[in-house]
């Protein structure tokens, strides 16, 4: 039985699960097999094997939340930034007779920023990348436990319906 935080003291089975999740894991991490990690904790391959599904669901629902909140943060940097340049855009228009429109470099860094957003959010996927990331949208979706049923459409028939409103 694995020691735990209670230096030497019996963990109780939820504990202990925990515990073993974690080691798998860990050891699946370092590139162990099932039957390897199995013999290491003690239990059959598979157990190790319904551990290690459980573990990944988990550690991946983790590491979603931390990329939509990493995603979210320079979302928001990124928009602070165009409204900077486009703020500056305007102010040099004020400031130079010599140049009306304004200095160029201004504009440059918000067309910059805008850009550094849609490719964050992947909107700059031409259509074959844009149906591979709805797959990779319906696996984060599977992983973290939401029964959302979508309209199975192509990227061309979702073209399609952009451009005939109508329809």
């Amino acid at each position: 039985m694995a020691k735990g935080k209670h230096y030497g003291a019996k963990m109780n089975k939820d504990e202990q699960v925990l515990e073993n999740e974690r080691l798998a894991y860990d050891l699946r991490v370092k590139g162990m097999s099932q039957m390897q990690i199995a013999e290491r904790l003690g239990l059959t391959q598979q157990a190790i094997s319904i551990i290690l599904k459980r573990a990944t669901k988990k550690y991946a629902l983790h590491f979603l939340s931390d990329l939509a909140v990493s995603k979210h943060e320079q979302v928001v940097q990124l928009e602070r930034v165009a409204s900077e340049a486009m703020h500056a855009w305007y102010q040099s228009m004020e400031n130079y007779e010599k140049t009306p429109n304004g200095d160029p470099r201004y504009l440059h860094e918000f067309r910059k920023a805008k850009e550094d957003i849609r490719k964050l959010l992947g909107m700059d996927l031409v259509e074959k990348e844009l149906y591979e990331h709805d797959i990779v949208n319906r696996i984060q979706i599977e992983l973290i436990g939401c029964e959302i049923k979508r309209e199975e459409i192509s990227p061309v028939q979702a073209k399609d319906s952009l451009e005939d409103p109508i329809n």
